[in-house]
């Protein structure tokens, strides 16, 4: 059997100003590059991922993951480094 993969809610597509809140709140904003794509995770959470300019860093992304809970507006699960 074949699973269908989850249709992302379009609020989360569109939240990269909630996302990039949450970054400026653990780096400086100056280590935040442009939006790099997002995937979506179980349960319908979507990560927006952002380049990082971090030196030494290559290939990492800053990763913001977001969700709507009880149709309320996207909120931010956690917000990481990630390679």
């Amino acid at each position: 059997m074949t699973s269908k993969p989850e249709i992302p809610d379009p609020r989360l597509l569109e939240a990269h100003d909630l996302a990039l809140a949450a970054l400026r709140e653990i780096t400086p904003e100056s280590t935040i590059g442009e939006a790099a794509g997002y995937t979506v995770e179980a349960d319908g959470v979507v990560s927006l991922r952002f380049a990082t300019t971090l030196d030494g860093y290559p290939g990492w992304f800053w990763t913001v993951s977001l969700a709507c809970v009880e149709d309320a507006e996207p909120t931010v699960l956690e917000a990481e480094l990630l390679p």
